[in-house]
């Protein structure tokens, strides 16, 4: 099995940036997470209905054991090739706010 390309739309290479302002190292968690979505994009995912291409939805686990308060969605397409990330949602965790 060969890892996809991650590619990132420009809105969320902005969010992200400003993540990675917040919290130094954002991109343990980030890089980790892409890793993932390149090797198993299918695996945890939910599927969005009726989207052309298909598209998902993925919402990573509780950060805040990594002290980062905060809780991501992750909304993507893949193909054989590449995983494309077209939005990130980040909300405050609870116990945070």
């Amino acid at each position: 099995m060969s890892a996809r390309t991650v590619v990132e739309d420009t809105a969320v290479s902005i969010e992200l940036d400003k993540l990675r302002k917040r919290f130094p190292r954002f991109d343990d968690i980030w890089d980790a997470w892409t890793w993932r979505l390149c090797r198993g994009p299918e695996i945890d995912a939910v599927k969005i209905p009726e989207t052309d291409p298909q598209s998902y939805l993925i919402k990573l686990p509780d950060l805040s054991v990594y002290n980062f308060p905060l809780e991501l969605t992750i909304l993507y397409q893949f193909s054989d090739d590449e995983v494309v990330i077209l939005a990130v949602r980040v909300l405050e965790a609870a116990s945070h706010m």
